[in-house]
């Protein structure tokens, strides 16, 4: 299970943002682009796994961008990246309008972010799907890259300081958001399963990410979900700490 990397095309700032924190709860890696015309100098052939398109834009509209795109990897003969149209225009010929453009999935605005979970998974390749394999508890490409940065002088390596940081402070989080989840304290548990978020986002820790996110939207329901929580990061971290005392190897051996 690998971390994907999205591509979201939105003009309206409050759509941007509602779709930037649901990928976040889904664990991608994201980029974003206010425009058809911005989003073709953002886009290269190979560079995402999933793109969201917002179908009517001023200029370069949802459906021109796509067409370019599709131009783009024919040109570069790359795979195709998956897009899914995400509109308000709910009239009966646009999801039609949209996969005749060379889209591949539709979805009407306001989403269901089960509808959306669904259609993100069916997107994405298969080495990025989230998967119930225990042993893929973060994706070791993210490792690796980290793993490749350079220290500044006098520094520790990026890796080990991550590491470090992420070992020391995340299971006193953790154990702030278990106390929550108990209490029902629901602000509570939305702040803090954000900070748990970001930290494992960090790692590709994809299936602690998605999670905490159940258990965010499900807060009554989480006592059953939180032992499935409490059990990924018990082993996240017994796997993080093996990778931290061998930090001196090179990053390939991450895996």
């Amino acid at each position: 299970m690998r971390t994907p990397r999205t591509l979201v095309v939105e003009d309206n700032r409050i759509n941007l943002e509602v779709l930037l924190r649901l990928l976040g709860n889904l664990g991608h890696r994201v980029d974003a682009a206010r425009s058809g015309e911005e989003a073709l100098r953002t886009f290269s052939p190979g560079k995402y796994q999933l793109v969201l398109m917002d179908c009517h834009m001023p200029g370069l509209d949802g459906f021109q961008t796509t067409t370019a795109i599709r131009n783009h990897e024919q040109v570069a003969h790359t795979e195709r990246v998956c897009i899914i149209a995400v509109t308000a225009d709910t009239a009966a010929d646009c999801r039609e309008r949209c996969l005749s453009t060379g889209m591949d999935d539709y979805l009407s605005k306001p989403i269901s972010f089960e509808a959306f979970r669904l259609a993100v998974e069916r997107g994405l390749p298969p080495a990025y799907r989230i998967d119930t394999d225990e042993d893929t508890v973060f994706d070791p490409v993210v490792l690796e890259e980290l793993g490749t940065l350079e220290a500044a002088p006098g520094e520790p390596k990026p890796l080990e300081a991550i590491l470090d940081v992420f070992l020391s402070e995340t299971p006193v989080l953790l154990n702030r958001f278990n106390l929550a989840v108990r209490r029902q304290d629901r602000a509570a548990v939305l702040s803090l399963g954000r900070l748990l978020q970001a930290s494992c986002t960090n790692l590709g820790a994809r299936r602690a990410i998605r999670l905490c996110s159940d258990i965010q939207l499900q807060v009554a329901a989480a006592p059953g979900l939180l032992s499935l929580l409490n059990k990924e990061f018990s082993t996240l971290f017994t796997r993080l700490r093996h990778i931290r005392e061998n930090t001196a190897f090179p990053a390939s051996r991450i895996r």
